[in-house]
């Protein structure tokens, strides 16, 4: 039958299903993704058919093979697009070229990036729109429109779940592979699609594609095996019975004879020929086949009312969901409106509250009042004023000009004393650096002066061997000294001419001779330890200022 046919069928496609798993041994494979997803919707039908998500995907690749051999695009939508993409091939003759691409609401939906460029549909062939019917009637033989539906969008929807997440993917067709690795996805058809066109084979290009559809029809079943004849006469009873036969075929008596019931047939005596149980047995062989027949007939044909009444029925439940969302949608519609009209109700009564709270504010107080006359003072005073207006407007002009003139004098004032003080101050700071120029200056000069003196002592001290010193010099010298400690050096030391004067000039002096002998120096009489340490002292002070 059909189903046994597809039974077998479907298990040689999910054992080369595990066999091209095993082989690639590399992303998530097809048959985890539709086990995963049956574990989590669970079966599309309550009735073993075999209907289940294995047969939704091999209607779906054996679509997507036929639309690729007759040239055509496939729209999956939500999915994807895979077909031709037509190309010049810059001798103005077109040609076609294998293309892939992915729907932009699974990109958006499931975040997901495929480097190939899109295509406008103006450079595809000839777009299909994939059609739930014909899957279902022509590429399987156990699914139905809505079974079709459901699994294919939950198997789209599990892909672009797995997807997402990043793992790697490598789902087989056909006619390629579709692979995803770290959200990228790419879609690699086969070389035997490349050469087909005459196009070079790209690198990346599928060799070999490992998916194999289920067979449409499969071996003879066991039951078909068991049939067959088997005769218990003679050959020659054989032989007689076939001229019989041969007879009845010509004769339409005979023939009409010989299709008598069975159990007429069996009920015949033996002796009558041996031809008539023959006969019997052809026609019991016939009558199972065709009893047979007439069973997968009415299976048939329940399974097909089965199927209209759920489609039936399926669409009864999605016309009463539409009635119940316009009626949902039609209540909402008049409770919007209602509340609307109360708003509008609302802002209306505002309205009018708001008008006449301001007429009762307006009609409060009671003026004017025409009944009471003002009185005559009132009056005067209103009159007396009406007279003096434009006095008053010329005190308030002048008064606001004599203010204004004064804010003017003041910042005069301001401005000027700010200007004197800051003139002062420049002054000042003038005169500051002025005095305190002078004071460097005294300060250099008399630093000069005092180097100058030392420097001037200094060579005499040096040059004491070499020429007599003049008196003046050293007395200088001396003097100094003792005016920097206090003293006077004319109370502390007297020294006469005749001390410092040389023995060469053969002037006879009755001073006491010198302990120390006459060496023929030209200092003839040395200095006492008090004028010595006087000069190491203003010697030692020299260095350092140095």
């Amino acid at each position: 039958g059909v189903q046994g046919s597809w039974g077998l069928g479907m298990s040689s496609t999910r054992s080369a299903h595990g066999h091209s798993h095993h082989a690639a041994g590399a992303g998530y494979p097809l048959e985890g993704v539709l086990e995963e997803v049956e574990r989590q919707r669970g079966p599309l039908s309550k009735q073993r058919t075999g209907a289940d998500y294995h047969a939704v995907w091999d209607a779906v690749n054996r679509y997507v093979t036929e639309a690729l051999a007759k040239r055509q695009t496939l729209n999956v939508a939500n999915f994807c697009k895979i077909g031709w993409k037509v190309e010049d091939n810059g001798q103005g003759r077109p040609r076609l070229r294998p293309h892939f691409q992915l729907a932009d609401s699974f990109i958006r939906g499931y975040n997901v990036f495929s480097r190939a460029s899109p295509a406008p549909d103006k450079f595809l062939t000839v777009i299909e729109e994939f059609n739930y019917s014909k899957a279902a009637l022509r590429f399987s033989s156990c699914l139905t429109k809505e079974n079709l539906f459901m699994g294919l969008r939950a198997i789209v929807q599990h892909l672009g779940e797995v997807m997402s997440t990043g793992q790697p993917v490598a789902i087989e067709f056909e006619v390629g592979r579709l692979s995803c690795q770290d959200r990228e996805v790419k879609f690699d058809f086969a070389a035997e699609l490349y050469r087909r066109e005459g196009l070079d084979v790209p690198q990346d290009a599928l060799q070999v594609a490992n998916y194999k559809p289920s067979a449409t029809f499969a071996p003879p079943s066991a039951d078909a095996l068991t049939l067959g004849l088997k005769g218990t006469a003679s050959a020659r009873s054989s032989v007689s019975k076939a001229d019989e036969i041969r007879a009845a075929r010509r004769d339409p008596a005979v023939h009409f004879e010989s299709e008598a019931p069975v159990d007429e047939l069996s009920k015949a005596p033996s002796s009558n020929a041996t031809g008539t149980s023959r006969m019997s047995s052809l026609d019991r062989v016939q009558q199972d086949a065709f009893n047979r027949h007439i069973a997968q007939i009415e299976v048939e044909a329940a399974a097909a009312i089965t199927e209209k009444d759920e489609w039936e029925g399926h669409l009864q439940r999605c016309i009463e969901e539409e009635q119940k969302d316009m009626l949902w949608r039609r209540a909402l519609l008049k409770d919007y409106s209602e509340q609307l009209r109360d708003q509008m109700q609302e802002a209306e009564d505002r309205r009018l509250a708001g008008r006449e709270h301001c007429i009762e504010q307006a009609s409060a107080h009671d003026f004017p009042n025409f009944a009471e006359a003002p009185e005559a003072d009132f009056l005067d005073y209103m009159h007396e004023r009406r007279c003096h207006l434009k006095d008053d407007l010329d005190q308030q002009v002048d008064a606001k000009r004599r203010v204004k003139q004064s804010e003017i004098e003041r910042e005069r004032i301001l401005e000027a004393t700010h200007a004197e003080l800051s003139q002062r101050e420049l002054e000042q700071l003038r005169r500051q650096a002025e005095m305190k120029k002078q004071q460097e200056r005294s300060t250099l000069k008399q630093a000069w002066d005092q180097d100058t003196r030392l420097r001037a002592a200094k060579k005499v001290i040096e040059a004491h061997h070499k020429a007599p010193a003049a008196k003046s010099a050293l007395l200088d010298i001396m003097s100094r000294k003792y005016e920097r400690q206090g003293t006077s050096f004319s109370a502390t030391l007297s020294l006469p001419e005749s001390d410092m004067t040389s023995p060469r000039a053969g002037s006879a002096l009755s001073s006491p001779p010198s302990a120390r002998p006459v060496t023929g120096s030209v200092r003839r009489m040395p200095l006492n330890a008090a004028a010595s340490l006087a000069l190491h002292k203003d010697r030692l002070s020299t260095t350092l200022r140095r």
